[in-house]
């Protein structure tokens, strides 16, 4: 989705007008809850973002990135509880101490490992990260359990790793990849002082102006603009 990779270049703009054209196009979708919430989060509407997230259905492609996104709203807006209220009732295993983590889970395992860490409940805050970052140091995945979202490095910060938090981050610098998500999240604020995590910032920035300029010379030459909607009848 072109709004969906505008979002990871950093250019709101762009990402709002191409995700608001896909409401356009399917206003009824299984994944418009999904897009209306990114929507909102890209307005800084926040509350409305943590709510349509809410409503994004278990069996829709984006449920993973949601519950994920919720984790992080219910922090910005104070909701934490609604959100561990929510994983009771879509993850209920999450909250077993003899949990097997694996592909399927440990993004959202790291969601609740964050919240239930914040809350005070270490013992099982600390099960879910640990055994998430197993997973995360595989590196055989694709899509959102990707290594490109840097999950290695999110999790180690999540447990007070920050020395292999930074090791996990260069590597995904070395091999090329940039995302807008990876310079915002404040999760990394831990590494903000290193010169090595400051060098690497500036690295994907000048990677990811250069990639958001490509896109705008595709927009200027006609080969990158939204189609008109169909009427319908």
């Amino acid at each position: 989705m072109v709004g969906i990779r505008y979002f990871y270049l950093g250019d709101k703009k762009h990402a709002i007008k191409w995700l608001n054209h896909a409401l356009q196009l399917a206003p009824e979708s299984q994944h418009a809850e999904n897009i209306r919430a990114f929507i909102y989060y890209l307005q800084e509407e926040y509350n409305k973002s943590f709510d349509a997230f809410l409503k994004v259905p278990e069996h829709a492609l984006f449920f993973k990135p949601a519950m994920f996104y919720l984790m992080e709203l219910g922090f910005l807006t104070n909701r934490s509880k609604e959100v561990i209220e929510h994983f009771k009732k879509v993850y209920p295993d999450l909250f077993l101490s003899n949990i097997i983590i694996d592909e399927s889970n440990f993004t959202s395992a790291l969601a609740l490992g964050r919240l239930l860490k914040a809350k005070g409940d270490y013992k099982q805050a600390n099960h879910l990260l640990k055994e998430s970052l197993k997973i995360a140091q595989e590196e055989n995945f694709e899509g959102w359990t990707g290594r490109y979202q840097n999950w290695e490095s999110r999790i180690n910060l999540a447990l007070g790793n920050n020395s292999e938090a930074l090791f996990a981050y260069k590597k995904l610098v070395d091999i090329g990849w940039h995302l807008n998500t990876l310079l915002i999240d404040p999760i990394y604020k831990p590494l903000y002082k290193e010169p090595e995590y400051q060098k690497m910032i500036k690295i994907m920035k000048t990677r990811l102006e250069e990639e958001r300029e490509i896109l705008r010379e595709m927009e200027a030459n006609g080969e990158l603009d939204i189609p008109l909607v169909p009427k319908k009848g």
